[in-house]
């Protein structure tokens, strides 16, 4: 069966295009950068679930563990569920990504300095994360947290800092406004909507992953059309 999901995740990898339609699949200069890219994803998902047994007894033993309040039964009779598991599925995706980025050196070559900017704010929220689990921060503090952990991002931006108007808007003030440094600002406070939209579902059984995955589907498909478009 997990075999049966991973092919599942990892076939729209496979689904990239040329701005003419044409499957990129196939193609010898891509071909083995793809089957590269799969292969790894395929080893890190079972490594991931590997060490996600290897270190859930551990980290119950060193008191990093909560009770599922979503189960019946009394609450001290409830099975210990342990914490701060996220690392290991975290930091099996740095190393993917890193080997990746050396795989596929004549694609990023020229976005070095935004790929690897990407990877030190994964690696912020990562040890962030951490932190919050250990010593478990407070709301007030969680608002913080994404905004440091998007400096690195937003310092290498060197991207448009122009937003497409609402419809309802553009009578007034046109189809595009350009923004400026205030979209830095705006980049920032996305960074802070979007973990906080994700994390404050954590402890609902399922919700929280479900609809990460369901959110980076729909980007693997935008991103799909935009490829086919352009």
């Amino acid at each position: 069966m997990r075999q049966i999901v991973s092919l599942c995740l990892l076939a729209p990898a496979a689904v990239m295009f040329y701005p003419g339609g044409r499957l990129v699949l196939f193609e010898p200069k891509f071909f083995k950068i793809i089957a590269a890219v799969v292969i790894l994803s395929m080893v890190a998902y079972f490594l991931t679930g590997h060490f996600i047994n290897v270190f859930k007894d551990s980290l119950c033993k060193s008191g990093l563990f909560g009770k599922d309040l979503n189960k019946a039964g009394e609450k001290d009779d409830k099975e210990k569920v342990p914490e701060a598991l996220g690392v290991v599925p975290a930091i099996m995706f740095l190393l993917v990504t890193i080997i990746e980025q050396v795989i596929s050196v004549e694609i990023t070559n020229g976005k070095l300095v935004e790929y690897n900017a990407a990877l030190l704010s994964i690696c912020l929220v990562v040890l962030l994360g951490i932190i919050d689990d250990v010593i478990n921060l407070q709301w007030r503090h969680k608002l913080i947290v994404p905004t440091i952990a998007s400096i690195p991002l937003l310092v290498a931006y060197n991207g448009v800092t122009s937003v497409v108007v609402p419809i309802l808007l553009r009578p007034l003030l046109g189809h595009m406004m350009n923004l400026g440094i205030f979209y830095y600002f705006y980049m920032g406070n996305i960074a802070i909507f979007c973990t906080n939209s994700i994390n404050i579902y954590a402890g609902i059984n399922g919700l929280e992953v479900g609809q990460s995955f369901v959110i980076g589907c729909f980007m693997l498909l935008h991103n799909i059309i935009e490829l086919k478009r352009n």
